[in-house]
């Protein structure tokens, strides 16, 4: 990818709600320290929203929670893009996170 990553980051309890227009999963290479900057393949979603819910930035999101991703791939790929909007709230603090999703049609 040659755009900048804008990685969607969420606090506990912390939720925003976005209406996909277009989205994409591609690979990028990190290097976390765990690992010793060892490099590692991660997959992130690329969620493009209108741009009046985005004013300032690129005009999309960057998932890497794997188990969000896991549970919007299906909502993506099944609904008409543009036509509904996904209310997503974090519930927890990695690496233990996880995410509550809602359809708001």
């Amino acid at each position: 990818m040659d755009e900048a990553l804008n990685i969607l980051e969420l606090g506990d309890r912390e939720g925003i709600i976005i209406t996909p227009i277009k989205y994409e999963i591609f690979e990028y290479t990190i290097h976390p320290k765990y690992m010793q900057g060892q490099p590692k393949k991660i997959k992130i979603l690329r969620i493009w929203v209108p741009k009046q819910e985005q004013l300032f930035g690129p005009g999309y999101w960057d998932i890497t929670s794997q188990t969000l991703i896991a549970t919007l791939l299906p909502i993506l790929k099944e609904k008409k893009l543009g036509t509904f909007k996904v209310k997503i709230v974090a519930l927890g603090v990695a690496p233990a996170k996880r995410f509550s999703v809602s359809i708001i049609e």
